[in-house]
């Protein structure tokens, strides 16, 4: 029978909102609200800081954090600049800064040793490049535009996939559209008719999953990008990761507590793994697609042993 075992909790002095395993030993990053700093955890028997890194001051603390290899790449809250750090010899490779592209970058995501940094352009400039891709250095390699005002945008090296609500004749769609390198849009796929919040991305094994909160309504949708999408009522998911090829982890606000539920994708049943009353939001959720799940409520980080 598949379970979780809580096996740390990190308590801190912020509320945090990103996580990540390092893909090499027992380390994790946090970032979170009013800090300009990650901190790295070893996850002995009693977890402990090893290393902070120091963030250009800004109000834009870090929400979206992956870990490639040994390279540590971080993004703010609203923020248009993207941090890369080496994590052997814990020095800061490259700033990347999007200002005078970007109103806003909205995700980051790694395939084939590659960089993409999606975002918003700034008002008027929705034909400017909002798709940029670098080495993992930084280097910049091209930029395209996704035709759209996106929300987020993944890719598994040779596709992207931006996602947004599409608003014509009076409707509102949730929308997927697929691009190849060149910039061409090869496919657009309609997901859910109806405005959607809380967007979110990720990808296993180059298969995109994306999540999405229904407005003023406690329903959520799920998608596996080009095979199926569902709709979940009584549900509101604040975070995802995948597990593995056959499962989805979701953390789920069901109006009075919050859950963490595993999502089959053969049968498509969910099972509760979790629950936790605690009342602050949780933003952040990671896994090593082995043995560890991480999941952030309130000002602690909870870590579980995945059985």
């Amino acid at each position: 029978m598949f379970k979780i075992n809580q096996k740390h909790t990190i308590t801190l002095d912020f509320a945090p909102t990103s996580v990540a395993f390092s893909p090499n030993g027992p380390f994790m990053a946090i970032g979170g609200f009013e800090e300009d700093r990650v901190f790295i955890y070893e996850l002995s028997d009693t977890p402990k800081l090893v290393h902070t890194l120091k963030m250009a001051w800004a109000s834009c603390p870090p929400n979206s954090i992956v870990w490639h290899q040994e390279k540590l790449y971080v993004v703010g809250d609203g923020a248009t600049n993207c941090y890369i750090w080496d994590m052997f010899s814990l020095k800061l490779l490259n700033e990347i800064s999007l200002s005078k592209s970007l109103s806003q970058i909205k995700s980051i995501s790694l395939a084939e040793d590659k960089l993409l940094i999606a975002g918003q352009t700034k008002y008027g400039e929705e034909h400017k490049p909002d798709l940029h891709i670098f080495d993992l250095v930084g280097k910049p390699i091209t930029a395209l535009s996704s035709g759209s005002f996106l929300e987020v945008a993944g890719w598994n090296g040779s596709k992207i996939w931006s996602v947004f609500n599409s608003y014509t004749d009076h409707q509102v769609h949730l929308v997927i559209r697929e691009i190849d390198l060149t910039g061409q849009c090869s496919n657009e796929i309609h997901i859910f008719d109806g405005e959607t919040k809380d967007i979110r991305i990720d990808t296993y094994a180059g298969i995109g999953y994306i999540t999405a909160n229904v407005v003023n309504q406690d329903t959520s949708v799920i998608a596996k990008i080009n095979e199926w999408s569902i709709v979940q009522d009584d549900t509101n998911i604040s975070a995802f990761v995948p597990l593995n090829d056959n499962k989805l982890i979701l953390d789920v606000f069901n109006g009075n507590y919050f859950e963490v539920r595993a999502l089959d994708l053969i049968d498509m049943t969910t099972v509760t793994l979790n629950q936790s009353r605690k009342s602050g939001s949780s933003l952040g959720i990671a896994s090593d697609h082995a043995k560890f799940l991480a999941i952030t409520r309130d000002n602690q980080v909870l870590v579980f042993e995945v059985c």
